[in-house]
């Protein structure tokens, strides 16, 4: 890419999140994402970004295949490559959300390791605690009952508030109560849009795939408008900065 003229910013370990925070703080044209190579890992390859942090899938990829020639001419002067220091600063954007942070012991199940290094940073400078959870991936269990009986047990020997349960994408993410209920996408929703409300109707987008009240009845409930779009990371995404909706939910449960 450097050999073509394209300046190379180097953001080193970071989560999609932490790359899209990145791409808009730097103005950038488009960001590349590395993902784990280990065999027994979800997400495997490269996922593409556009201005603003878009993720790009579907449609997108296929022109961008498209118009790519593979007899590019290299330039005469390399565009360059520089580093940012990306994890920093996206910390620093993360603080206002632990303000006034309670003694709350976290219960998490986790495979993404960025995520933990995140949450031992927040762990040093507030009063919470993260518990790592002692069933072996915890998190890419997919049926509710085998996870709710699991934490049931875990809660027999271990301490805890909260138990969040965090995908390897470092985004689809599940939330269970001490008991070991798990929330459902709607609860969570719900209590997401606590302190939102500005007078006006409220909206909240959910993946046009997601049927059953487990989604949208909390929402339902608060009068909350709900709007449908297709859970392609892409299309989610466009949905998100065009509707005004101010909270959304995919089929993957990426909130």
């Amino acid at each position: 890419v450097g050999e073509q003229g394209v300046r190379v910013i180097n953001i080193g370990e970071a989560s999609s999140a932490c790359l899209q925070f990145a791409i808009s703080q730097l103005g950038a044209a488009a960001g590349l994402h590395a993902t784990a190579a280990n065999s027994d890992r979800l997400s495997i390859g490269l996922d593409v970004f556009g201005p603003q942090g878009l993720p790009l899938s579907g449609e997108s990829l296929l022109r961008i295949d498209q118009q790519t020639s593979l007899t590019l001419r290299c330039r005469r002067t390399a565009g360059g490559r520089t580093q940012f220091p990306a994890r920093k600063a996206y910390l620093g954007s993360l603080w206002k959300h632990f303000q006034g942070l309670p003694p709350i012991r976290v219960l998490v199940s986790s495979g993404n390791d960025f995520a933990w290094s995140m949450l031992a940073e927040i762990e040093r400078e507030t009063e919470a605690s993260f518990i790592s959870c002692s069933q072996p991936a915890l998190w890419k269990q997919a049926d509710s009952a085998p996870v709710e009986q699991m934490l049931a047990a875990e809660s027999q020997t271990t301490e805890f508030d909260l138990v969040f349960l965090l995908g390897e994408d470092g985004q689809s993410c599940r939330f269970a109560e001490r008991s070991g209920r798990l929330l459902t996408p709607g609860q969570v929703l719900s209590l997401l849009l606590i302190g939102k409300s500005t007078g006006k109707q409220v909206t909240a987008l959910v993946g046009e795939e997601c049927d059953g009240p487990e989604w949208t009845a909390p929402l339902e409930r608060e009068s909350v408008a709900i709007r449908r779009r297709q859970s392609l990371r892409e299309h989610f995404a466009r949905g998100m900065a065009t509707s005004s909706a101010a909270v959304g939910v995919d089929r993957h449960q990426r909130f």
